[in-house]
């Protein structure tokens, strides 16, 4: 699986997520094994864990998001030219 599609697996389980259609402020899936499963596949460094686990009940795919995409439909993350 690419990095973008194990991104658009974890958007399957978003439960929660804020934009103004131009900046997405957060997009929450619940913290459990499968979620942070998927997650884990898509960060390098440890700054990246702190900042998307910031609570013990979520997991905030913002900070690994834009680096596999570049645009959020409210479903899906894509990448457009």
């Amino acid at each position: 699986m690419t990095k973008l599609e194990i991104l658009n697996k974890s958007a399957e389980n978003i439960k929660n997520y804020d934009t103004d259609n131009k900046i997405l402020y957060f997009a929450y899936v619940p913290r459990n094994e499968s979620n942070m499963k998927l997650f884990l596949e898509l960060v390098d460094n440890g700054n990246e864990i702190e900042d998307a686990l910031d609570t013990p009940e979520r997991i905030d795919l913002v900070p690994v998001c834009w680096k596999y995409s570049n645009w959020f439909n409210g479903e899906y993350f894509l990448y457009k030219n």
